[in-house]
């Protein structure tokens, strides 16, 4: 009984890897590499297209989806997609390219904000996979949709929704401390936004007096109620003749390249530190120099009396 239960054993064993040997494993590995984004109305109809070359030297076919998705978590919904494809499978010979037509409708009841679609274009294996895993590889496109009404555009409600500040922590001091400020950016809107733009430090002759920032230079998208922080530190007063004139930090926002920049100005002045610790070291040095007085004149008596 034991024997017959060992063979039953390494027989399934046995049997599972060849199985394993001779069926694939297979799994989706997709990858977008390319960006579109568009201001859209509802109700509008627009019509574009997307190009694949088949780079490698054999005959090749591809399946083409289209599915909405959710850039900020990268998953695909099971929503219905706002894009509509005329093909969905090609067949290309080697070095051969394809423009894939397609339509975007947005319904007319689509609330304000911003969408995002992918279409996935996948590479159909054609020949026998090797080993026993296989993937399958997509590239996608990944197109935006900032859907917005007719009575209001993304460029107002950017302007509207967008909480902006520069808050001066530290002013800093010539030869002593650096000036650290934060820029924050806060979306308030249903839109995505990716916020852009530079930082300069000017004197109050608006002449630039240190090299530009630049905001969010990694591209960060900022989604609805998400903030972008930064903190920075800079070498605003290089000497004490800086100390005499204000400086300002100036910022310029832009939310992508459908809208108009945000300034916000903050003025930054020092007069008053300085002036305060000027006050104290006079304070400092009169208390001194009459303590030095006073010992003077104590030893000038202590020694008229020793004289006596």
């Amino acid at each position: 009984m034991k024997r017959k239960t060992l063979r039953i054993l390494f027989t399934t064993i046995i049997l599972s890897i060849i199985s394993l040997t001779f069926t694939p494993l297979t799994f989706a590995e997709n990858s977008i590499n390319v960006v579109k984004e568009k201001v859209i109305n509802t109700e509008d109809l627009l019509l574009d297209q997307i190009s694949y070359k088949n780079t490698t030297k054999v005959k090749e076919t591809i399946k083409v989806t289209v599915s909405t998705y959710d850039s900020k978590t990268e998953t695909v919904l099971t929503t219905k997609p706002f894009v509509g494809l005329s093909k969905t499978t090609y067949t290309l010979a080697a070095g051969a390219t394809i423009n894939n037509p397609y339509a975007i409708s947005i319904p007319k009841d689509t609330p304000a904000g911003t969408y995002s679609n992918v279409i996935f274009i996948q590479k159909q294996s054609t020949g026998k996979p090797t080993g026993n895993v296989a993937v399958i590889q997509a590239i996608g496109t990944l197109l935006v949709f900032h859907v917005q009404d007719s009575t209001i555009t993304l460029d107002q409600i950017f302007f509207n929704q967008s909480d902006i500040k520069l808050v001066v922590v530290k002013k800093g001091l010539p030869y002593i401390s650096k000036t650290e400020f934060i820029y924050s950016y806060t979306n308030n809107s249903n839109y995505i936004f990716t916020p852009t733009g530079e930082i300069r430090i000017l004197d109050n002759n608006e002449k630039q007096i240190l090299d530009r920032i630049e905001i969010n230079p990694e591209g960060k998208r900022i989604y609805p109620g998400e903030t972008y922080e930064q903190t920075y530190s800079v070498d605003v007063w290089k000497s004490l003749k800086d100390v005499m004139s204000q400086k300002n930090i100036v910022a310029k926002t832009y939310g992508n390249e459908f809208t108009s920049p945000i300034l916000n100005k903050v003025p930054i002045s020092i007069m008053y530190q300085v002036g305060l610790i000027g006050i104290i070291a006079l304070v400092i040095v009169i208390t001194l120099l009459v303590v030095f007085i006073k010992s003077i004149i104590s030893l000038v008596k202590s020694r008229k009396q020793q004289t006596l």
